[in-house]
């Protein structure tokens, strides 16, 4: 296969584009990052530490500061599978249900009201809410870090959900 295809996932890869604070200045394909597929990454809040957080295969999270990667412990072996930070939390989300909360400083699974299914995808709005959406409709919803998820009933149970986002704290998509 060829690595530099550009909606091609192989393991270890990131496709960057630009530099921090330059616009438009390229296109680059790094290898090495990780010995497994890595499935999201997003922009890490400021206050936060580090620049961007990654997530993959095994359980695997990295947090990226500048040139540094972090390999960061995980308390799980479930593939990770989507990552959300803003308003002072970060989250991880993946299979079998999985949920991670970054809770001074350490990742902490936290108790998963839709154990069992696949979840593909996490948000955060502005206020700290989180929404994690996946597999059978399955979505997840928690106040705040550390409060308890709650399963959401009305989901379309028949449809598997890949995204969510949370651009207020009264919109979602």
């Amino acid at each position: 296969h060829d690595p530099t295809h550009m909606n091609e996932r192989t393991d270890g890869i990131a496709l960057w584009f630009g530099t921090p604070g330059v616009v438009n200045h390229g296109i680059g394909l790094e290898t090495g990052i990780s010995p497994t597929t890595l499935h999201d990454i997003v922009r890490v809040e400021s206050g936060l530490g580090g620049d961007f957080l990654t997530v993959g295969d095994n359980g695997y999270l990295v947090r990226f500061r500048g040139e540094v990667r972090e390999i960061e412990e995980s308390p799980v072996d479930n593939r990770l599978r989507g990552v959300a930070s803003r308003a002072g939390r970060e989250i991880a989300v993946g299979d079998n249900g999985v949920i991670l909360e970054r809770i001074a400083g350490e990742w902490t699974e936290v108790s998963s009201p839709v154990a069992g299914q696949d979840l593909r995808a996490v948000a955060v709005d502005p206020d700290g809410a989180a929404l994690a959406v996946g597999d059978a409709g399955s979505v997840a919803y928690s106040p705040a870090t550390g409060a308890p998820w709650t399963r959401i009933l009305n989901a379309p149970a028949a449809r598997d959900l890949f995204g969510i986002t949370l651009p207020s704290t009264d919109l979602g998509y």
